[in-house]
């Protein structure tokens, strides 16, 4: 039979009632909450900047009945944890379930019905020691049906909240990438037009071609993205070279040397992912030159650009991939790496940045190198 102490080791269980107010708590071996939070409301238990996304939480529990994957931190051992949060609206309860990652959710709701089947078993084997009556047979087949409809409609229910909680994530995503990057169209374009009117520069009549026509690809490309969902079906093979080379083109005023090739699992949206890191290196760096190589790994492909503009204090580093982080008299919206850093989790990669001595600023992209089976 699954261990009770298996299943809750990473998962920690809230029973509220139908406002909100605590009931009862049971922590993880990672995550202590103390039974003090018990008659106050949920959002007691989470940090100050994680309120108002708890109330929004409780909010649409209720009116949805079931939510998956809310990111919140949690005061847990007296310092700020951030935890994927789900929830059911079971008949007056509020039940809650809280985990570092998501798996261990899915992992704590497999081991749930696990055990749950395993009760089943044990009380069949009970009935027939016992000589059980066809009542009682008739009795239990029926609950076992019923358990089965049960359980198949909660997995279609959490695949389908899974589903429309990551869509709704990505739309947010799609519309932060338009209004940030048409926001650098516009400010060239501003630039470039009030530059014409002192220099009267016929050249700078085609950058500002240039850069409105850019606006309108941009637009053509994400309004194409109706794709973008995470089921991850979108998602073919590119060329990570040519995703480069064409992104080139579009920088003239910068050097751009390409090493190696590598195909990855991506969409439209990788164009806009690698023109942040080149736009972020050019306005915020000061870079003139920047190199890429394309690394083919045992399960990654790894994408490392390198430029030479100024290096990033170690003091910011960390944060830079923070939404909303600016630095600096060109600080800008604090989008631009944010974004990136989601697109890559999209991807199921990863971003980092350092400082290196010799090749400067690098951005270190981890793109597995086989695709994610469907969900």
């Amino acid at each position: 039979m699954t261990d009770k102490k298996e299943i809750t080791e990473n998962v920690i269980t809230i029973i509220c009632d139908a406002q909100g107010v605590i009931e009862k708590i049971s922590s993880s071996d990672n995550c202590t909450i103390g039974d003090e939070h018990i008659g106050k409301m949920l959002c007691s238990i989470v940090d100050t900047n994680s309120v108002q996304k708890c109330l929004d939480f409780l909010t649409h529990l209720k009116e949805d009945k079931s939510l998956f994957n809310w990111e919140m931190s949690l005061k847990c051992n007296q310092q700020g944890t951030v935890y994927n949060i789900s929830g059911a609206f079971i008949e007056d309860k509020l039940l809650i379930f809280a985990a570092e990652y998501p798996h261990d959710i899915t992992r704590f709701w497999k081991q749930m019905m696990t055990l749950q089947n395993d009760y089943l078993t044990m009380v069949r084997k009970i009935l027939k020691e016992k000589n059980s009556t066809s009542s009682e047979e008739h009795l239990l087949n029926d609950y076992t049906k019923l358990n089965n409809e049960l359980v198949k409609t909660q997995r279609e229910l959490m695949k389908k909240n899974v589903i429309l909680n990551k869509q709704d994530e990505h739309i947010k995503l799609m519309n932060q990438i338009l209004r940030h990057d048409l926001a650098n169209q516009y400010s060239v374009i501003i630039s470039a037009v009030n530059l014409f009117r002192e220099e009267k520069d016929d050249s700078l009549l085609s950058e500002i071609k240039n850069k409105a026509y850019a606006g309108i690809e941009l637009i053509r490309k994400m309004k194409n993205l109706d794709k973008f969902f995470p089921d991850k079906r979108s998602l073919h093979k590119v060329s990570v070279k040519k995703v480069l080379e064409d992104i080139k083109s579009d920088h003239g005023d910068i050097e751009l040397n390409i090493s190696g090739e590598g195909q990855i699992f991506a969409d439209d949206s990788i164009y806009s992912l690698i023109n942040n890191i080149v736009e972020n290196a050019k306005v915020h760096g000061g870079a003139t030159e920047i190199s890429v190589d394309i690394i083919k790994g045992n399960e990654n492909i790894i994408v490392e650009l390198f430029n030479n503009g100024k290096q990033i204090p170690e003091s910011i580093i960390d944060k830079v991939f923070d939404q909303r982080f600016s630095y600096g008299e060109k600080g800008n919206t604090g989008l631009g790496l944010f974004i990136a850093k989601q697109m890559m989790e999209f991807y199921s990669g990863s971003i980092s940045l350092k400082n290196e001595e010799e090749r400067g600023v690098t951005f270190i992209l981890k793109f597995p190198k086989k695709k994610e089976p469907l969900q």
